[in-house]
């Protein structure tokens, strides 16, 4: 029976410590593009996430000279990262956004919105210094 039991310990402390490393895999610095639905162009910048407590901080820049700030919660239980966002210097640009951490943590689509809109915009990520 102590065997069974520190099998059991063995395996839940290694799921545990699994799904904790996910939940910091997605730190780092990220390589990001999107299509601007308005003119149609292809925009690109860098996301830098950070653990910060218990939730997750954003900074992002992009080649059309928007610049963006978040904060994100990890859900274990659904793999699933939450945050809102928001332009410092158009405050109209202020939205959610979500993303589904798959088993590769080097690559994301983003899927995001801003408030009071109706379309889903998608940003795709590629972590930095990374094959994909």
């Amino acid at each position: 029976m102590s065997m069974f039991i520190n099998i059991i310990t063995v395996l839940i402390l290694t799921t545990c410590s699994q799904v904790y490393a996910n939940a910091l895999q997605i730190e780092g610095s990220y390589d990001c593009k999107w299509i601007d639905a308005d003119t149609g162009k292809t925009v690109k910048g860098e996301m830098v996430i950070r653990k910060n407590g218990n939730t997750f901080s954003m900074r992002s820049h992009y080649d059309d000279n928007t610049a963006y700030i978040g904060t994100g919660i990890y859900s274990q239980n659904k793999k699933n990262y939450a945050m809102v966002f928001s332009n410092p210097a158009k405050p109209e640009e202020t939205g959610v956004t979500t993303v589904e951490i798959k088993d590769n943590t080097v690559s994301h689509t983003w899927l995001w919105a801003y408030l009071n809109t109706q379309s889903i915009e998608q940003t795709t990520c590629i972590k930095r210094n990374t094959k994909v």
